[in-house]
């Protein structure tokens, strides 16, 4: 009974409403004036992805072939080479009359946002475009009744012009409404499918006494969620899932944590690590066979003991020692053994010839004085 109870709550909990996910596509401008060798800047952004870059060097970088497909589809050519050059041209014009007035700045910069957000679950779309100017809030475009509201001195002189630009205004309100977000959700569509088969999940730990670490790599877009159940219902741990972070393949992957060091062995099975992105969830089992870590056993240490190759030539030089201090003890009886031999042998010394009386002569007379 209590197995099928686990079960319908581990269903309740999957099919539990996915929290909203939204998308944003936006285009940043940085015009400056006044430094040297920094030319315009264009990016196109999506999430936090940029798939495409532009500046005044004329230098175009696309990030993917995807994003090149989905850019060119359109019959508006409002990521071309040529609209983007335009563009550059126009914030130009407009940073030279900032520059005419405010004279006692050297350096003017220009920076302006213009996107939209795409809300996944309720295809609600919100738009935005504001600029700035060194450093400061400068114009916002209310996309409602699209039109202009300064937010700095100096806009107050360039709004008229700004909402006298009626082509432009439609312009803006063409890509706000209907391109950005037809090819934000193309884009979100296409590459989700194209990295479907990408997520993976896997449990690492350090070492048996540290938390285990389940981590999901490869999946997007990077609106996901990952926590650990126990018997089918969420947890709350010590630590907060990690901040979800961008891989270089435009991927992301995320990590959340659980402490195991107070879990008795016979419970792991009892905890699992969900995933969940949209509407797909993978469930992974607390098991150790399937931890992987680069933990090993301590090396054992070196024993204090000379090793054999350590003790061969020390009892080789003692065994020669040895043998040099018999050998010694064996010549010298020997050579003893001999002089005593050799003296048993000697002839009486009365059998000693005489010496001649000349000789004996001396003898005396040496010892008389």
């Amino acid at each position: 009974m209590c197995l099928y109870t686990n079960k319908i709550l581990i269903l309740l909990l999957l099919c539990q409403a996915s929290s909203s996910v939204k998308n944003s596509l936006t285009i940043f401008a940085i015009i400056s004036t006044g430094i040297k060798n920094l030319p315009d800047l264009f990016t196109i952004v999506i999430d936090d992805i940029q798939v495409d870059y532009y500046d005044g060097n004329g230098i175009r970088k696309q990030s993917s072939n995807l994003w090149k497909n989905i850019s060119d589809s359109y019959q508006s050519p409002i990521f071309s080479k040529e609209v983007l050059n335009s563009l550059d041209v126009g914030f130009t014009e407009y940073l030279i009359r900032l520059g005419t007035l405010n004279p006692d700045e050297a350096v003017h910069v220009l920076q302006c946002m213009i996107g939209c957000e795409l809300d996944e679950k309720s295809a609600e779309v919100v738009t935005f475009q504001q600029c700035g100017y060194n450093g400061e809030d400068f114009m916002k475009l209310y996309s409602k009744n699209m039109t202009w509201t300064a937010q700095h001195p100096l806009a107050e002189k360039l709004k008229p012009l700004w909402d006298s630009a009626q082509e432009g205004l439609n312009n803006i309100t063409l890509f706000l409404t209907l391109i950005c977000p037809q090819m934000l959700e193309k884009f979100v569509t296409l590459s989700a499918l194209q990295r479907e088969d990408l997520t993976s999940v896997a449990l690492l730990q350090k070492t048996p006494s540290s938390p285990v670490n389940c981590f999901a790599t490869g999946f997007y877009p990077n609106a996901a969620r990952m926590f650990w159940m126990r018997d089918g219902m969420e947890i709350q741990n010590d630590k907060e899932p990690s901040e979800i972070l961008p891989n270089h393949d435009n991927t992301y992957q995320m990590s959340v944590y659980l402490n195991v060091s107070s879990i008795a062995s016979d419970d792991w099975k009892r905890y699992d690590c969900v995933f969940r992105l949209g509407n797909k969830t993978k469930l992974t089992r607390l098991e150790k066979a399937a931890i992987s870590t680069n933990w090993v056993l301590d090396p054992v240490p070196p024993s204090t003991s000379p090793s054999p190759s350590s003790k061969f030539p020390l009892d080789l030089a003692t065994g020669l020692v040895v043998g040099l201090i018999l050998l010694c003890f064996c010549i010298t009886g020997l050579f003893l053994w001999k002089n005593v031999n050799s003296a048993s042998k000697f002839p009486d010394p009365s059998s000693y010839p005489t010496y001649p009386g000349t000789i004996q002569n001396c003898q005396h007379n040496f010892e008389i004085q």
